[in-house]
């Protein structure tokens, strides 16, 4: 039920009173029985009115979301992508809805610009597959041609005005689009049309996931750079390892592990960007794949939601995940917004809730509580054998917690202020 399209939540409850009947029977229901067919086929007219608007673009923009991976249109979106040489960028999403090291794939949003740059053609046309529409960043997509496809009508057209609205399943919505496409232009003339396109965004791709790992391999030292822990585990990890990631920000995994079908999978973050489940999610992921690594990829703010309760479970039964925390002692996101914004805290240069030393949190400790082994790790140098040391345990059928010691950036990363307060000071008796 939570997997039908648009999907969510299911909270399934048992009442007590059936849990104490003896040879209490039940029917049981398949998944196919529940599992309701969401093949709606968009409006052809719609549907010829977009491949015209896609073909006639100088320089179109395709926007995934979420709503790629749920339908499994990832294949047709690649597809799609390929015939007309559209660049794609990537919305928050907890899967990789597009395999982010293709040749057209530019990155997140803010990633645009610099492909611009460099291109040297201003983005006409905006093409929303699958994604909320960016509100944040509205003034990027006004005065653009703006199409929309989703399976939830509800969605569509509510915040921006649109050229084109794809209503259906995004599966038959690509296809439709791929035959649409072949109908008005032959190969030659869509040849024609993206090859310059094409050639750019390639070397544009290419030219930045070299950088990358140039920056990954060359980063050194103490505390260790994310770059080259990020770099490390992509070169460690097997090719269809599974990272479950919590991080603040989906930049550091998508810009160094390359994610598809045929690649590692990415499961995180949540689109409602909640804290405190990846730890248990990572548990399940692994009971669903047994046979695939799978890392929980932590900040140190995430694992301090109530996340220890799940190292439990790991060790109780044998569930071989590591968990690799980034331990900066920051809620790094929630600074740079608290410094950037303009109010009093970033005009006094003081960050009230974001540091997280005192007490310096060593999460192997907390591990070793729950009898699984860890190992810290405060330079780079000592990050390859600490994360060899993790997949070893794991090979022995047993959790591992990497406690990786990273560097701080961006605004207040030198602050370690914090509210001086001790509830015992205002104590009237010593109990």
């Amino acid at each position: 039920m939570a997997g039908v399209v648009p999907g969510g939540p299911t909270h399934v409850r048992i009442p007590r009173d059936h849990l104490y009947q003896e040879n209490l029977t039940a029917r049981i229901f398949s998944r196919k029985a529940l599992n309701i067919p969401m093949q709606l086929r968009p409006d052809q007219k719609e549907v010829e009115r977009a491949a015209k608007i896609l073909l006639d673009a100088s320089s179109p923009l395709l926007y995934v979301g979420p709503e790629v991976s749920q339908a499994g249109a990832r294949a047709p979106l690649v597809e799609l992508a390929e015939l007309l040489a559209i660049p794609v960028t990537q919305h928050r999403s907890y899967f990789a809805d597009f395999p982010n090291f293709h040749p057209l794939y530019i990155g997140e949003l803010p990633a645009v610009q610099s492909y611009v740059q460099s291109y040297a053609t201003p983005i006409d046309c905006f093409f929303n597959f699958g994604a909320r529409f960016p509100l944040r960043r509205k003034s990027f997509i006004d005065g653009l041609t703006v199409i929309h496809a989703s399976v939830d009508p509800n969605t569509i057209g509510r915040n921006t005005p649109l050229a084109s609205a794809l209503v259906g399943n995004l599966n038959e919505v690509a296809v439709s689009l791929i035959e649409a496409v072949k109908s008005l232009a032959s190969p030659e003339q869509i040849k024609s049309r993206t090859a310059e396109r094409r050639a750019r965004c390639a070397a544009h791709t290419a030219q930045v996931r070299a950088a990358r790992a140039v920056a990954g391999r060359r980063s050194r030292g103490e505390p260790v750079p994310w770059q080259r822990l990020m770099y490390e585990l992509n070169l460690q990890l097997d090719q269809d390892a599974v990272v479950v990631e919590e991080l603040g920000t989906e930049h550091k995994t998508l810009s160094f592990f390359p994610f598809a079908d045929d690649a590692k999978m990415k499961i995180g973050r949540t689109e409602g960007r909640a804290l405190g489940w990846g730890v248990g999610a990572s548990a399940g992921v692994k009971l669903a794949l047994p046979d695939r690594q799978v890392i929980s990829l932590q900040g140190d703010g995430g694992f301090l939601f109530g996340q220890t309760d799940s190292l439990w479970t790991m060790s109780r039964y044998d569930i071989p995940v590591m968990t690799v925390v980034t331990n900066n002692r920051s809620y790094e996101e929630t600074r740079w917004q608290i410094m950037n914004r303009g109010g009093r805290a970033g005009q006094a240069n003081r960050d009230y809730v974001s540091y997280l030393g005192d007490p310096d949190v060593d999460f192997t400790k907390l591990a070793a509580a729950y009898n699984i082994p860890g190992a810290v790790v405060s330079n780079s140098e000592q990050l390859r054998p600490a994360i060899q040391q993790g997949l070893r345990t794991l090979e022995d059928g047993r959790p591992f917690m990497l406690d990786v010691r990273t560097r701080t950036l961006g605004a207040g990363a030198e602050l370690s202020w914090y509210p001086d307060f001790s509830l015992a000071n205002h104590r009237t008796r010593k109990v």
